[in-house]
């Protein structure tokens, strides 16, 4: 029995275990059926019309015109990059060169090995900017191993290296450290921002620093170190202090400028910099921003600040951080009195009215040049106080209140403010929702400030309010920049009038009632005076400043718009001559301009055949120069040499053909002083033999005017013009006037019909010394400094060089002529009276 029961339950469990399947079978069968539906009714519905072809077929050749663009514009650059690198070797052969800046080029790694030649080649190298490239950690291993020339020495000459942006990690970082930086001593800038460096690249970099080098300006900006690469920076920063105060290693230059913003340097980085802060007396620059740092990491530093008066801080930048007015008061007591200390950031923080009000107390007792509380939670009355001590401050230069909101109360402390400071130039007050009566109060204290200095205001636009107060209406059209600069020179001008000094610091130098805002009246005279001396169209004249960037984390550019310097056998730098460029690619920033002269040579062949020709004449002539310029002092001299030099030229040349003409003047005075009595036509009878001579072979007196020809027939042949005699007696004696002029119309009309009058000839009314604009403004500084002992040895050589160099020249020759290398010209005189300077 028992065995019947268990078939019976495994009959029963198959039987189960059967139906099952069938039911996952059906199951399958129906999810398959409704998949197989969705599949064939997903592709019934994209079935492409002929529309959506047509779309396609577009979208398809856009795309293929796209890459087509991109390419051509990526060769384009490849060709562009070709050519620079073949130009620095080309340049790199005279081994002249001072500065290589290549920056923004797109340069890999493989281009490293054309720059390491360079370096290798270029011994007196100063300068070697490679920023927002792509040369990775293997172009900046053979970046580094350029610094090693082939004696095994480090590179004697370079000072700074940037390197930033080039996504450059901690190899690239460890081969600096080892080949360009240790034992280095003439390397003083490094510029590292940008990359991709952590705490073993930071590590490389502080023993290269303990190993003895001459750095003193240190950029590792946005490179996330963190607080292990702070550590070790700041302990061997710290060591090598020790050092060189000991005197161990005087060869050793200490750490001066360090620019450590968005590192992730946390706490117990900032623990390390207040240590290293304790016994430090280099640091100048100190730029922490975006770091974390609360009111209790500011407190460590203010504490060793305190403890510390031997730091000669000048910079202190702490924006984009969580620092309160806690914090900001523990660091302004820290640096109370500080002589030394010249610029303070403390933007986009968490600052309060109490901030402010403590940094316009730190501003009556230090000498403060550059402040800025932008973005924080400041209010009318933190507006007030620093209003106040502006008013009295001598020294800023500077103010940020950027995103601060400022209503009319506000705005009449700022304006109250800038009435009576003479000193601020850059007030940046974008994002502070001032409204219209607001900006008229404010720009109320700008127009009547008579000692104003500002340059730059943003925010708004200055000329429309500024015409709504009553000053000119041209200002509308103008910028910001140009108001300004018409608003200073209205009162420059109007100071000159009144007998005032232009000296606007000096306030000793003016009554206590010409310090604060002017009267409406005096406003309104003073700019009426000034628009018409400046004109009403001409904004050109006036001056415009460039704004003013945030130099926190700036890389040390030099000059942005050449590639390279060389130095020249006279000194001077310049871009180098003898490198050729391909006429079909244009490389941007290539500009063959020198840098100490503002002349431009076409030709550089020509231009260093001149230079040395210039140089041989002045050894030659060098004793002789010297002698003219030892002669005793004559006011006589000096006064004919001032008329020659400062006059017209038309006075010399008149004069000496009125010299030439003399005797021929004389003879005709003589001629009718004896015919006074008789008429104009008994005069032409005397005179009818020299009438009757050809125009072109009659000589004509200084007083006589030039002949003009309406044809180029009639200047060919000047006897074949058919004059009535009449006409042509009158006009050989006397000047034609308008009755004569319309007598003769009566007589023979269609004569006058087709003469033109007679067209004076060009005179040149400028005066000789404005052919040499260098040696002009020598002379005016020495007149400004009332030294004429001085002016006349100058005056004497240059009329001695000009009387050797261009005797029997004309002065007034052709642009092609004066491009001859064999011609002197009067640039080759100034030229030489300079290099004799």
């Amino acid at each position: 029995m028992s065995n019947i029961k268990v078939l019976e339950t495994k009959t029963n469990t198959l039987s189960s275990k059967k139906t099952h399947l069938n039911n996952t079978n059906e199951k399958c069968i129906s999810f398959s059926k409704i998949t197989t539906n969705i599949a064939i009714s997903s592709c019934k519905t994209y079935i492409p019309t002929p529309h959506t072809a047509l779309s396609s077929s577009a979208s398809l050749e856009k795309q293929n015109s796209i890459q087509k663009m991109n390419s051509l514009e990526e060769k384009k650059k490849q060709d562009t990059l070709r050519i620079l690198v073949q130009n620095l070797d080309i340049a790199a052969i005279n081994q002249r060169l001072i500065v290589i800046n290549l920056s923004r080029r797109g340069l890999t790694w493989l281009d490293g090995r054309a720059i390491c030649t360079a370096m290798g080649l270029n011994p007196h190298l100063v300068v070697l900017k490679l920023s927002y490239n792509y040369l990775e950690n293997r172009g900046a291993a053979i970046i580094a191993g350029g610094f090693v020339m082939e004696d095994k020495t480090k590179h004697p000459s370079l000072k700074v290296l940037d390197l930033g942006f080039n996504s450059i990690g901690d190899a690239g970082c460890v081969a600096l450290a080892l080949h360009a930086l240790n034992r280095n001593f003439s390397l003083s800038t490094l510029y590292l921002s940008g990359n991709y460096l952590r705490h073993k690249g930071a590590i490389a970099l502080a023993g290269a620093i303990l190993q003895g080098c001459s750095l003193s300006e240190l950029h590792l900006s946005a490179n996330p170190i963190g607080e292990i690469g702070v550590q070790a920076l700041a302990q061997a920063i710290a060591e090598q202090e020790i050092l060189v105060v000991s005197g161990d290693n005087r060869k050793h230059d200490t750490m001066q400028r360090l620019h450590l913003v968005g590192i992730k340097m946390g706490h117990k980085g900032v623990v390390t910099l207040s240590r290293m802060l304790l016994n430090n007396s280099s640091v100048r620059t100190l730029c922490l921003s975006n770091n974390g740092i609360d009111d209790n990491d500011l407190a460590l530093l203010a504490q060793s600040l305190s403890r510390n008066k031997k730091v000669p801080l000048e910079i202190m930048q702490l924006s984009f951080n969580e620092i309160t007015c806690a914090g900001l008061e523990c660091f302004m007591n820290a640096v109370w009195g500080s002589q030394t200390l010249k610029e303070i950031r403390v933007d986009n923080n968490r600052i309060k009215d109490r901030g402010a009000q403590l940094a316009a107390v730190v501003l009556t007792s230090i000498s403060l040049e550059v402040i800025d509380i932008s973005f924080n939670r400041v209010t009318t009355v933190g507006i007030k106080s620093i209003m106040k001590s502006l008013s009295e401050n001598a020294s800023l230069r500077y103010l940020g209140l950027s995103g601060i909101q400022m209503d009319s109360n506000a705005a009449k402390a700022l304006s109250y403010g800038l009435a009576y400071n003479s000193t601020l130039r850059y007030l940046h007050i974008d994002n502070c929702a001032i409204g219209y009566a607001a900006q008229r109060h404010i720009i109320a204290g700008v127009v009547s400030n008579r000692l104003i200095s500002l340059r730059i205001l943003t925010g708004f636009s200055i000329g429309a309010i500024a015409a709504t107060l009553g000053l000119p209406q041209e200002l509308e059209r103008w910028t910001n920049d140009q108001c300004l600069s018409f608003i200073r020179s209205m009162w420059k001008q109007w100071r000159q009038d009144n007998g005032l000094s232009n000296n606007i610091h000096d306030r000793d130098a003016y009554p206590d009632m010409l310090i604060g805002p002017a009267p409406a009246q005096v406003v309104k005279r003073a700019a009426q005076m000034a628009i018409q001396i400046i004109g009403i169209n001409d904004a050109s004249s006036l001056n415009t400043e460039d704004h003013q960037k945030d130099v926190s984390d700036t890389s040390p550019l030099v000059c942005t718009n050449d590639i390279m310097l060389e130095k020249s056998k006279s000194g001077t730098l310049k871009v180098p001559a003898n490198v050729q460029t391909d006429k079909k690619v244009e490389i941007e920033g290539w500009h063959f301009r020198e840098m100490q002269s503002k002349r431009q040579c076409a030709d550089m062949s020509i231009y260093t055949e001149k230079k040395n020709r210039n140089l041989k004449w002045l050894r030659s002539h060098f004793q002789s120069l010297h002698q003219v310029g030892q002669l005793p002092f004559s006011e006589t001299d000096l006064q004919q040499l001032h008329q020659y030099f400062f006059a017209p030229i038309v006075q010399a040349l008149d004069f000496e053909e009125s010299k030439r003409n003399k005797k021929s003047q004389n003879n005709k005075d003589k001629k009718q002083s004896r015919k006074v009595s008789q008429n104009a036509l008994e005069d032409h009878c005397n005179d009818s033999d020299q009438c009757q001579m050809p125009l072109h072979t009659r000589r004509k007196s200084s007083f006589d005017r030039a002949i003009s020809f309406q044809r180029l027939g009639d200047a060919k042949n000047p006897n074949s013009t058919s004059l009535p005699s009449q006409i042509m007696s009158s006009s050989c004696t006397r000047r034609r006037t308008l009755e004569t002029m319309e007598k003769a119309a009566e007589k023979d009309f269609t004569f006058w019909r087709e003469t033109e009058p007679a067209s004076k000839r060009a005179k040149n009314f400028k005066p000789r010394i404005a052919y040499y604009p260098r040696i002009r403004q020598l002379l005016e500084d020495m007149r400004n400094r009332q030294s004429q002992s001085q002016m006349l040895p100058l005056l004497r050589q240059l009329k001695f060089v000009e009387s050797i160099m261009l005797e029997g020249k004309n002065i007034y020759e052709s642009s092609e002529v004066m491009k001859q290398a064999n011609h002197s010209t009067l640039a080759d005189v100034e030229m030489i009276i300079l290099d004799l300077l």
